[in-house]
Formats: C-alpha cells, structure tokens, sequence
C-alpha cells in the first residue's frame, strides 16, 4: 500500500472561514490538527479566529449539540453584539450551504441540524482529521498488538501525517476545547512512542 501524500487544509474551509462565497468541503470538513493554517485567508484575523473557534466547537462535538449560547462565547468573548442571534444564524447558514451545496433552497438540513436553541453538526469518520489520527492510530495499535510491525508503522506514519501543527493553533481554548485538545495531544506522544517500537521490532532504526 503506498502511503498518502500530505494532508493539506482544504480550500473550502479557507474560504468558509475568510468569508468568501462558500465551496464544497470535501474530506476533513474540518480540519483540527492544522496549526495556523485555520485561520488563513483575507480580512479581519480576529472575526476569521472567532468563526474557526464556533466551527471547531460543533466539529470537536460533532453528533452532540452546541447552544447557540456557547456559540456567542466562543465567538465574542468580551460580550455578543447586539442581534448577535442573526449574526449566529448567518454563520450557520453559510456552513450548510458549503456542507450541502446540493440542497435545494429551504430543504432541512442533514448535515448541520438545529435541536430547540442548539446546532448539532452530523460528521463521517473521515471528514474530520482527528478523528482520521485517532482511527489510523488505532489501527496501528491493533497490528501492532498482533506482531504485524510493518503494517503498524505504516499505520502509525499515516496518522501522525494527519498533525500539521499543534490541536486548533492560535485558537484560543476554552473549557469546551480543553479536555480534547489535551487528550489528542497525549495520544499524539503515545503514538509517537508506538511508531519508535513498531520501528525496532521492524528492523527500522
């Protein structure tokens, strides 16, 4: 099996993000494990960081619902502006309408659904690079468990290519964020510690 090339952040996100007209978003729909490059694009750092910080909360929750509350706190920390619920709404809109480019106008979304006053935003597996790390790291685990050292050091290679820099870099990490952004770096340096060990056993050193 020949190893993928690179992750790289996805021009839909960028776009999202930067406030352009809104793209498809293919694979890592949201990407996590990124560094800066979240944040890149045109106009204001600042209002793009505070719409990666309420995207990343309903990716890192994906399946669970975020109040349109702790939305407002994440994306205005010193206090919402007035109408701030419209400015929530117009985000959300934007997102689905890169999420379901296909929709026709006024059909509910599937993708990203509304639950009383919370989003809930409904990911694969694979449309979110932390948990794509998480997935291939387990792998690597189990064929490591086996005695299957070459497939487990390609496993552990792939996942670690899905980190491109620290967990939401330059985000700041409220508690919403914390606990994960913790436990994926933990995991992070015991699947580094994984690799080196499938390594030796391999004959790789």
């Amino acid at each position: 099996m020949t190893a993928p090339e690179p992750a790289t952040v996805p021009s839909g996100w960028r776009s999202w993000v930067a406030g352009a007209r809104p793209r498809t978003l293919p694979a890592a729909v949201v990407p996590v494990l990124v560094g800066t490059a979240c944040v890149a694009g045109e106009g204001d750092v600042s209002a793009r960081r505070a719409i990666a910080a309420g995207i990343v909360a309903l990716a890192l929750q994906a399946g669970n619902p975020v109040r349109t509350t702790r939305m407002a706190e994440l994306l205005w920390p010193d206090g919402p502006p007035a109408r701030w619920e419209a400015t929530v709404q117009s985000h959300v809109s934007r997102l689905r309408r890169a999420l379901e480019p296909d929709r026709p106008p006024r059909a509910t979304s599937t993708r990203l659904t509304t639950e009383g006053d919370a989003y809930v935003l409904h990911l694969a597996e694979d449309e979110l690079d932390a948990r794509r790390f998480e997935r291939l790291a387990g792998e690597g685990r189990a064929a490591l468990a086996a005695g299957h050292h070459s497939a487990a050091l390609e496993c552990f290679g792939r996942a670690l290519q899905e980190w491109r820099g620290p967990v939401i870099a330059e985000l700041a990490h409220p508690p919403i964020f914390e606990a994960e952004v913790n436990r994926l770096g933990e995991l992070r340096v015991l699947t580094l510690e994984e690799r080196a060990e499938a390594a030796l056993a391999s004959g790789q050193h």
